[in-house]
């Protein structure tokens, strides 16, 4: 996908839009600001090909179920549907599992194809880390508190509040630098250790079938 570039009064235009995208995938309500950008985090050449996260996950916790399913020909790249048990809400998302420095993180977007959910049109992508244990798979936000100085440092274009938005109830950073400097962003930081949140955004259980392909966790060293 081409790389995007909008000016940051384009980008606090579609904050609103942003927010509805994600509202399913982030829980909002619980999780607060949310870190996203205008375009991918990172490119393809990290792409994990060797953990198959494809099947059906469960948080019981949050009634949310995942459905992870793997695109033909395209390792390491998913379709996640994401469906609310008690509310009935629905939304698809285009997800590429990576492998960076020895952390699995997911990288949520649009899908390739826009339908009629709504927000699957708009350019924007979400990183968050993904922990894998054992038929368990916990998803972590980006630390959107400790983000912006970090932001700043590095130089990244990021969109301003609007003068009546205060940094407590901003609803989501959205960022509109090139993948080349979000990806060496993120490997400068990632092992920073407030980088991604503490607490889980999901904690989801796989729920097994006959057919469910095994989910391993990334060998402590590469195979030769």
């Amino acid at each position: 996908m081409a790389g995007i570039t909008l000016r940051r009064s384009e980008m606090n235009g579609i904050r609103g839009i942003v927010v509805r995208y994600f509202l399913l995938l982030c829980a909002m309500a619980s999780s607060g600001c949310i870190v996203v950008s205008i375009n991918p985090w990172l490119g393809d050449s990290s792409l994990e090909t060797k953990t198959i996260i494809a099947g059906t996950w469960i948080d019981t916790n949050e009634n949310i179920v995942a459905t992870f399913e793997g695109k033909t020909n395209a390792p390491g790249r998913y379709e996640l549907n994401l469906f609310h048990q008690i509310e009935s809400g629905q939304c698809a998302y285009e997800c590429k599992l990576h492998s960076v420095d020895g952390s699995l993180l997911l990288q949520a977007g649009p899908k390739d194809t826009p339908d009629s959910s709504p927000g699957t049109i708009m350019p924007v992508f979400m990183l968050l880390k993904a922990d894998l244990t054992d038929g368990q798979m916990k998803l972590y936000l980006m630390d959107a508190s400790a983000f912006g100085a970090r932001a700043k440092k590095a130089k990244l274009i990021v969109a301003a509040r609007s003068p009546k938005q205060t940094k407590k109830d901003e609803e989501a950073v959205i960022v509109g630098s090139w993948t080349t400097e979000l990806e060496e962003f993120t490997k400068k930081n990632l092992k920073q250790d407030n980088f991604f949140l503490k607490k889980p955004l999901y904690s989801f259980a796989r729920r097994m079938t006959t057919n469910s392909p095994s989910c391993q966790p990334l060998p402590k060293e590469p195979p030769k």
